[in-house]
């Protein structure tokens, strides 16, 4: 019993992408392939896109799994981006780039912080009750705030250094 790929419109509601879960929840696990529309909300003020989205089983070791297929290269993903331009496609399609691989040439991203609250962000998004990865979030951010307090206390040290010096050429 298959469903007709105009019959079933698939909005995604998390923004610039659309994951096979989320495809499942609405066709669900009954089904072997299937073709439908699905919309995929933009980033940042991109427009939404939309296309013609295949869902099939793919076999991966012994099992099968649930994937949905890129309009663009025809390879099977778990995720499909919004890249703006062309529409909906794979990481590799859509040219999807993480945080990592957009800043990691900066400066405040490599020496004020923001790798670690990079890694600070995806440990708390991706904790969903395991207390490890909690505890190492709680850690890194303790060390983030200890990292943050030293540096202070350099400038505080500093200034107060310099004002001493600007005292003592006045006193001359």
């Amino acid at each position: 019993m298959g469903i007709e790929a105009s019959s079933v419109e698939v909005f995604s509601l998390r923004i610039g992408e659309l994951r096979v879960g989320d495809v499942l929840d609405v066709v669900g696990t009954d089904v072997v392939e299937v073709e439908l529309l699905a919309v995929v909300l933009g980033r940042d003020g991109q427009a939404p896109a939309t296309g013609r989205v295949g869902v099939r089983r793919h076999r991966a070791g012994r099992a099968y799994h649930f994937m949905l297929t890129c309009p663009s290269c025809s390879s099977p993903v778990r995720v499909l981006h919004n890249d703006g331009a062309q529409g909906i496609g794979c990481r590799g399609c859509a040219a999807h780039r993480t945080r990592h691989q957009q800043q990691k040439r900066r400066l405040d991203y490599r020496q004020l912080g923001g790798r670690e609250e990079d890694r600070l962000l995806r440990l708390l998004r991706t904790s969903n009750g395991n207390q490890a990865r909690r505890r190492r979030a709680r850690r890194l951010a303790r060390s983030l705030a200890q990292a943050d307090h030293l540096r202070v206390d350099v400038v505080v040290a500093e200034a107060t250094n310099m004002l001493t010096a600007i005292a003592d050429r006045e006193a001359t």
